[in-house]
Parts: C-alpha cells; sequence; structure tokens
C-alpha cells in the first residue's frame, strides 16, 4: 500500500491532484507553531481561502524527497516562484507527514519555516 500512499502524496505536492480532493471530510490539518485545522470545512475556511487572498503567484512545489512506510509519508519539498500579495517573496521549505486512510489523507502533519511566515504576512495567523 505504500506505494499507492507515496504516488498519491507525490501527486499532490506536484500539484497533479487537488489535496482538497484527497483529504477526508474529518481530517486533521496540523501546522506546528501556527496553528490546527479539524475537518474538511475548517481547513478551506480558515485556511485555504484565507491564504489564496495572501498569494498573488503560486509558484512551483519542488520535491525534495519522498519516503513512505505502511499508511504514511513524508514529503520534503520546497517553494520556487511564490510571492505574497505584498510582493514579498514567499519560497518556503516543508516536511510534511500525511496519514493516510483507504487512500485518502486523514491526517497532515506540517513543518516549516514559521519565521518566514510572520515575516511575509505579520500577524497574520491561520
Amino acid at each position: 500500500m505504500s506505494d499507492a500512499n507515496k504516488q498519491l502524496i507525490k501527486d499532490v505536492v506536484e500539484g497533479k491532484l487537488n489535496i482538497l480532493d484527497c483529504i477526508t471530510d474529518d481530517a486533521q490539518w496540523v501546522m506546528h507553531g501556527l496553528a490546527v485545522f479539524n475537518g474538511r470545512r475548517e481547513i478551506i475556511e480558515k485556511f485555504m481561502a484565507p491564504f489564496a487572498g495572501l498569494v498573488s503567484e503560486r509558484g512551483k512545489n519542488i520535491l525534495d524527497n519522498l519516503v513512505a512506510e505502511g499508511d504514511q509519508v513524508v514529503a520534503q519539498f520546497h517553494v520556487e516562484g511564490r510571492k505574497a500579495s505584498s510582493g514579498k517573496d514567499y519560497n518556503n521549505t516543508y516536511c510534511i507527514v500525511y496519514d493516510i486512510d483507504a487512500g485518502r489523507i486523514h491526517k497532515i502533519t506540517e513543518y516549516c519555516d514559521t519565521a518566514l511566515v510572520r515575516d511575509v504576512f505579520g500577524e497574520f495567523s491561520v
């Protein structure tokens, strides 16, 4: 199963699949040092929608490493060409642990440069 899970996350990170189409209704997204979102609706309304308004150019995710073991996949990647609406570059680096349940993402545990988040977006907190 880890090969299928690995391919799912590779496709999500590379933008071939929309993450919102791949998460369960009761998914949890933990952003260490920033916020926790519980459920698909909260992820969309309190994170994805507000964040979309803060970014003028999405840029491209560059996958650096992908490791799968059972129902977990860990992706390390960085972003190139992402711009905040303020005009500042927002090219963060990420290490994200995805927990997969029956082919869908059930939990996302995200680690990123939180100092960069605060520098680019100021007091915005998700």
